[in-house]
């Protein structure tokens, strides 16, 4: 997987960490060597003086902290080389507004997961991608994985050469770490005005630097703030990692509570990985239980990634065994629970409201078939196969249909009718 780290793998086993930036559930390069609990372990050896008792050096994310810091106000790089596979690049008209620039790569999920929200962005705003080479040899690979994509999907996609020189220095000299996906807005005059993840903020933030309360001032004082509480956050993710091996669901929730203390992100991924942990743990109950308080959390939050991580939740929680090759029985049972107990109500609404991601319309037919809605399985998941980019999740999702359709029948001959036949 050439410079990939364990990071990626993390965030397959489940659905839920894909949108956390801050605590490094992104796919992230050898250059990047912490992983997601926040342990800076490694970084902090790498910057250490040479003599026994010398003080430590700055963190890998210190480092990184920097990089951002000193870039917000200037001047971006350019996106020249490579080989655009889809659309092209900035137009006159678009290098007069706000515009964003997302370097992700074909190999890594969170990336994968993050395409409705990158798509979304470019309905209203310019956004170009640039597809990260992974290993050499493989830009044909990449081609074909931009043509298979669907019509539907408006992403432009800049394919990197293997030396990745448009999309490397982008994340080393601005993000200042090699991580996928990244995302970086631009103001009307080509200045960085902010870096992150694009699932959490990316529209928001565009929004934003097009609208009268942008400044390069305003835009430090944010990157700033975010940097800060990333700070706080780390410590403390730490210990959540640690009681999450091992802990009791109270000290858990203590870890989770004293996160929610450090700012709204943070607050936010808390409760997310809560969920989360509970799912691994194959808790239904508690992870539904969690996945409500979530919601009391989520009202006091005005974040991007607090507007965002909803329906990421509800799909976790609905999710409890369900990562087999066939979504067992035990897996369907504790999907019931969530999808009885609220999460199939969460889904609709999220829905409803235009957010149709992939997670959504998967974990949503989840529910259907568990109401016996055979039909209502099928239509979420063609609406879903747009986002089936590669062969493997073809794959996979063929596999999810035929148990979801197999669960349907069940649930229909025991009696359950769909909501419409009632």
């Amino acid at each position: 997987m050439g410079e990939r780290t364990t990071a990626c793998g993390r965030w397959m086993a489940t659905l839920a960490a894909a949108a956390l930036w801050a605590v490094g559930s992104g796919c992230a390069a050898a250059q990047g060597p912490a992983a997601a609990s926040g342990g800076e372990a490694a970084g902090a050896a790498g910057g250490a003086g040479g003599t026994g008792g010398a003080a430590a050096g700055p963190t890998r994310a210190e480092r990184a902290a920097a990089v951002k810091l000193r870039a917000v106000g200037n001047a971006a790089p350019g996106l020249a080389g490579g080989e655009w596979a889809r659309g092209s690049g900035f137009d006159a008209a678009e290098l007069g507004r706000a515009r964003g620039v997302v370097v992700w790569s074909g190999e890594c999920g969170p990336c994968l997961a993050s395409m409705q929200v990158m798509d979304a962005a470019t309905a209203r705003w310019p956004v170009v991608t640039v597809m990260w080479s992974d290993r050499a040899g493989d830009t044909a690979a990449r081609r074909a994985l931009v043509a298979g994509m669907d019509l539907r999907l408006r992403l432009r996609v800049l394919v990197d050469d293997e030396a990745n020189s448009v999309g490397r220095p982008w994340l080393t000299e601005v993000a200042g770490e090699v991580g996928w996906p990244t995302a970086f807005v631009l103001d009307a005059h080509g200045r960085l005005a902010w870096v992150g993840h694009p699932m959490g903020e990316l529209s928001e933030v565009l929004e934003w630097v097009d609208g009268p309360a942008y400044s390069p001032e305003a835009a430090r004082a944010r990157m700033e703030a975010q940097v800060a509480e990333e700070a706080r956050a780390r410590p403390l993710w730490t210990e959540f990692w640690e009681v999450a091996a091992k802990g009791t669901p109270e000290a858990l929730e203590g870890a989770a509570e004293r996160l929610r203390g450090v700012g709204p992100d943070a607050a936010m991924g808390s409760w997310l990985r809560l969920v989360q942990v509970y799912v691994q743990r194959g808790d239904a109950e508690r992870a539904l239980g969690a996945a409500r308080r979530f919601e009391a959390v989520r009202a006091e939050m005005g974040s991007g990634l607090a507007k965002t991580l909803g329906w990421r939740v509800w799909a976790t929680a609905a999710s409890v065994g369900l990562e087999g090759p066939d979504g067992g029985a035990g897996g369907r049972s504790a999907a019931a629970v969530a999808c009885r107990g609220g999460a199939r109500a969460h889904l609709e609404r999220e829905l409803a409201a235009g957010f149709e991601h992939p997670g959504v319309l998967t974990m949503l037919a989840w529910c259907k078939a568990d109401a016996g809605d055979a039909a209502g399985v099928r239509a979420l998941l063609d609406r879903a196969a747009v986002f089936d980019v590669t062969a493997a999740q073809r794959a996979k999702s063929a596999k999810q249909r035929a148990a979801m359709l197999e669960w349907a029948g069940q649930r229909g001959a025991e009696g359950i009718r769909p909501p419409a036949d009632r």
